[in-house]
């Protein structure tokens, strides 16, 4: 995962974390694991790419350009994540 990624993991893994005390079933847990490998599969390939694709989708979704060198936060913002 991106570094500016890693506070969105911590917060997403805390809520899974939260959940399974409360429920005491570990499933919530194990898709947000999940869903983060898979980020970190692709953004280790190429973080730049991930990047690129994140911006794409923003574009995409809110019909309005995204500058290269907008924070990764910014842009994920954009797409209500």
């Amino acid at each position: 995962m991106l570094e500016e990624e890693k506070p969105d993991f911590d917060r997403e893994y805390e809520h899974a974390l939260a959940v399974a005390a409360e429920s005491l079933t570990l499933d919530e847990l194990y898709e947000t694991l999940e869903c983060w490998r898979r980020v970190a599969w692709m953004t280790s390939a190429n973080p730049d790419e991930h990047r690129r694709m994140l911006r794409t989708a923003a574009e995409r979704y809110t019909q309005t350009p995204v500058a290269a060198d907008e924070p990764v936060a910014a842009v994920k913002e954009r797409l209500g994540l």
